[in-house]
């Protein structure tokens, strides 16, 4: 038989006597795969083969069922939840245009919508998005850190002199170091050995999900809602970005990650800043509802809004700040940083699919078609991340409780 080869730097799907093998690829190495000469596409009984073994392969993905999560709750995702769902809540015409409107009081300088927003509306707006992300903030040094690791190349030394500043600060990062989320052979007992094995960069993210961790620790549970939940969902969502990421070779691991563990640091801030408003919200979930669709009827903005522009408060990058305020509604999104809004938004459908919501109720619709599109991420891609996500979201729980 004659067999070509050809590079792909996306996952791939190995076929052997009707099992199938998922592989991940290695984003510096493009994957080779054969493919059949045009001899083989014009045979029949070659082709026959083809759609026998395709067909053997989605039967038995469809019908697998992974194992429950050690709290009990089963894993629910499979092929046909994440491509043919419910259909999506879609706003009633007498519901608010709050993204719109929202957004220009994000970026007034860039957003064409801004005339739309009245004056007035306007600044009530900015001086309640204001007050509210001054409830709560990044200490000072969590911006020495974010500042340093964002230059070209990271000094690791003022990096660690930053991040010894604050002794309760080392010992969460060792501890999460440690921990099963990274696997380590050996114990790493300071600092120094830490940003040696790890980067700059990935001590960051680590101190950046320690200093985040703080804004969830205190007790505010109503009904179904958790803030220990809120937090192990935003820290899902965290390492899923990087997954997903790492199977469609879009984005970066680190800024991904960034981005899926703040998406939903608007609820947070509700919760802490407008609480009466919020139980009522919460009064109001329920499955076929999304909550920022409830949060824009109450309060005419919602938490992804909120949390984009408090994340540009806190000097975080225009890319992070996108990402969070379009990670419901992506398709409103018309600016550079498409794929990291995209890659949100499938890590937020998936961890919520699979249990591990934000409020307790799974009510997060799926994401358009032209979102999978856009990230190149087909039924292969996604069975490929599937067969991950158990073992994703063990670490991730290592890591929100370290």
């Amino acid at each position: 038989m004659d067999v070509g080869w050809r590079n792909l730097s996306i996952a791939t799907v190995v076929l052997s006597c009707g099992e199938s093998i998922l592989v991940l690829p290695n984003n510096a190495l493009p994957l080779r795969i054969p493919q059949y000469g045009s001899s083989d596409r014009d045979d029949p009984a070659a082709r026959a083969g083809s759609r026998a073994a395709k067909r053997s392969a989605m039967l038995q993905f469809e019908a697998y069922k992974p194992p429950p999560r050690k709290n009990g709750t089963k894993l629910l995702l499979n092929q046909i939840a994440l491509l043919n769902t419910s259909p999506r809540s879609v706003p009633t015409a007498g519901e608010p245009r709050c993204r719109k409107e929202f957004m220009s009081a994000v970026s007034l300088d860039r957003d064409p919508l801004a005339e739309t927003l009245s004056p007035e509306r306007r600044a009530t707006l900015e001086k309640l998005f204001y007050s509210i992300g001054t409830v709560a903030t990044l200490p000072s040094a969590a911006h020495r850190i974010l500042e340093l690791s964002d230059a070209d190349a990271g000094d690791p030394v003022k990096l660690r002199e930053v991040v010894q500043t604050d002794p309760v600060l080392v010992a969460r990062i060792l501890r999460r170091l440690n921990s099963s989320y990274y696997a380590l052979s050996h114990r790493v007992a300071d600092i120094r050995t830490a940003v040696s094995l790890l980067g700059v960069r990935e001590v960051r993210n680590l101190a950046l999900t320690v200093y985040m961790s703080r804004i969830f620790e205190r007790k505010g549970d109503y009904k179904t809602y958790k803030r220990a939940e809120l937090w192990n969902h935003s820290v899902a969502v965290a390492t899923t970005c990087r997954l997903v990421s790492r199977v469609c070779g879009r984005g970066n691991t680190d800024e991904v990650y960034i981005a899926g563990l703040l998406h939903d640091i608007g609820l947070i801030l509700l919760d802490q800043s407008l609480r009466r408003h919020f139980c009522k919200i919460i009064d109001e979930l329920t499955p076929g509802m999304p909550a920022y669709l409830l949060e824009q009827r109450a309060l005419t903005f919602d938490h992804a809004g909120l949390g984009g522009f408090v994340a540009r408060k806190w000097n975080f990058p225009d890319q992070i700040a996108d990402a969070i305020a379009y990670h419901h509604e992506p398709l409103l999104y018309k600016g550079e940083h498409k794929d990291l809004v995209h890659i949100v938004t499938v890590a937020n459908f998936l961890c919520s699919r699979a249990g591990v919501s934000s409020l307790g109720v799974h009510n997060i619709p799926p994401p358009p078609d032209e979102v999978y599109q856009g990230l190149g991420l087909d039924q292969v891609a996604l069975a490929i991340i599937w067969d991950q996500m158990e073992v994703t979201l063990e670490k991730a729980e290592a890591m929100a409780k370290g």
